[in-house]
């Protein structure tokens, strides 16, 4: 009896249990597989609106989670640089430098030869290059605005390969005096034949304008240039002379939405030839066609205000 007591007075030794196996989906941290983005789309295009400005497309949000700025996607910049498709190496370019190849003949004796144009990125690389091809006798025949020619812009070659265009501008003959046939250039893709737009001058008394239109004729671009700006006048290395800004704008709202600069090329070009420096700043302006317009653009103006032997002023 005393062993039965003493028994039943002795502390009960708790069972072990098995620890219970924890499943990788019930992990505090872990998260259902439906909700793990696809980083396969992080990187899309941007689409378009009507003026060409960057609109992100709609994101499919996750259940249970809230969009955030971090979410949003973001252009990938190094990809489209490196793409062989012009198109999509302009849809990753902020800014471009458009610089004229000074031409020896042209800097000697005064013969004015085709034109030929080094288009670089930001980071000074060469990227595109635009050339003229105008015959001999409208170069050095047909002076001051009624001056026709065309140019070819294509992508830099790789591997030693001729240079595909893949835009083509055209500026046709037309007898303009005042605000009577005022010049335009029509921009056309040239792998579809297609029209992507067209750049005019239309007259104004005192300031430089240009109106971009796309290729259903609607306006969505206007360019201007102050006619009281030093640089017209004087050309120095320095200040106010050194650069002309053309601020470009949207159609509809009027709001600055990216510019185009001309800068002073050097001693040796101002002095010698009519070769020029731009940079294109493309601003809010995303679509890699109105891109295009702007380096149309860039190329109008140097052809109508700072080229010796045809359009416009003299540099």
């Amino acid at each position: 009896e005393r062993s039965l007591r003493f028994c039943s007075a002795m502390p009960q030794q708790p069972t072990p249990v098995a620890p219970k196996a924890v499943q990788p989906s019930q992990s505090p941290n872990a998260v259902p597989p439906q909700q793990i983005p696809n980083h396969a789309g992080m990187h899309p295009t941007p689409i378009p609106n009507h003026a060409g400005f960057a609109s992100a497309p709609p994101q499919h949000q996750m259940v249970g989670q809230t969009a955030t700025a971090a979410d949003a996607p973001t252009p990938n910049p190094a990809m489209a640089l490196g793409s062989p498709d012009p198109f999509i190496a302009l849809s990753g370019m902020n800014k471009v430098q458009v610089s004229e190849k000074v031409r020896a003949l042209e800097a000697v004796i005064g013969w004015e030869q085709n034109n030929v144009f080094r288009i670089k990125n930001e980071f000074g690389a060469d990227v595109m290059v635009a050339k003229e091809e105008t015959e001999w006798y409208k170069r050095n025949c047909c002076l001051g605005d009624c001056r026709p020619w065309d140019v070819d812009v294509a992508l830099c070659p790789v591997a030693g390969a001729p240079p595909a265009p893949f835009i083509h501008l055209q500026r046709k003959w037309s007898l303009t005096c005042c605000c009577i046939g005022r010049p335009k250039v029509t921009v056309t893709d040239v792998t579809t034949n297609q029209k992507l737009g067209s750049v005019s001058d239309p007259w104004h008394c005192c300031d430089v304008t240009f109106v971009i239109r796309d290729h259903q004729g609607r306006k969505i671009m206007r360019v201007r240039g102050g006619g009281c700006q030093c640089g017209w006048c004087c050309h120095c290395p320095c200040g106010p002379c050194r650069k002309i800004k053309f601020p470009v704008f949207d159609a509809k709202t009027g709001r600055e939405i990216a510019s185009i600069r001309h800068e002073w090329g050097g001693l040796f070009k101002s002095m010698c030839t009519d070769a020029d420096d731009y940079w294109i700043d493309f601003g809010e302006v995303q679509d890699p066609r109105w891109k295009s317009l702007l380096i149309a653009t860039a190329l109008f103006l140097d052809f109508r205000y700072f080229s010796r032997g045809a359009d416009g002023l003299a540099a």
